[in-house]
């Protein structure tokens, strides 16, 4: 039987909360790009669930709002800190402290949304996307993820710190020669050049 947040006691919110962290931690640690649709409302855990991936496909008229504050709590799964880290501090204060809504235009306004569409056609958007993202350069990708965790835990010197012993794999990859490869040929030939398939190896 399960208890609602209100009937738990002090640890019990603990072990649910850390679980929470965790479960998100575990999303970005992964080594491939993260896509979430959001329509409607995501207010709290969904707003902060939609901050753990990389990108954000919304709908114009959805909301977001961080609403622990208004009822004497605080952000607990990571608003607070991965708001900071995608609109900077002032903009995170007033959205978490003051729990004003964001709409979904706003948010692609601010840059926390990649793609801001009608709400008809969000989950439409988010799977083409994802799709994209699939047939790309995975090994790529990873090491991006990686550089940008990095820079997050530290700051570009801590980006810069392990950005050869991330990166350097790449240099002689498949994918890499193929790219490079199709990237030189359309050069000489004065064309944009033809989209890769990339094979992750």
């Amino acid at each position: 039987m399960t208890c609602s947040i209100l009937e738990k006691n002090t640890n019990q919110f603990r072990t649910f909360i850390a679980e929470c962290n965790q479960s998100f931690r575990a999303l970005e640690a992964l080594q491939i790009p993260t896509v979430a649709a959001v329509r409607g409302a995501a207010f709290g855990g969904a707003f902060e669930l939609a901050l753990a991936c990389d990108f954000i496909i919304v709908a114009e008229d959805a909301v977001f709002r961080c609403i622990e504050a208004s009822v004497g709590s605080a952000p607990v799964a990571g608003a607070v800190q991965r708001l900071a880290e995608r609109i900077g501090r002032s903009r995170a204060a007033r959205y978490t402290i003051l729990c004003e809504p964001m709409s979904g235009v706003t948010a692609g306004q601010l840059g926390i949304a990649a793609s801001v569409v009608p709400a008809a056609e969000v989950e439409a958007v988010a799977l083409k996307f994802a799709q994209g993202l699939s047939t790309g350069p995975t090994r790529s990708y990873a090491a991006i993820r990686t550089l940008l965790k990095a820079w997050s835990g530290g700051g570009v010197p801590s980006a810069d710190a392990v950005i050869l012993d991330v990166t350097m794999a790449l240099h002689s990859s498949e994918d890499a020669r193929r790219g490079r490869t199709a990237r030189a040929e359309a050069i000489k030939q004065g064309i944009e050049p033809p989209k890769v398939a990339f094979t992750g190896r």
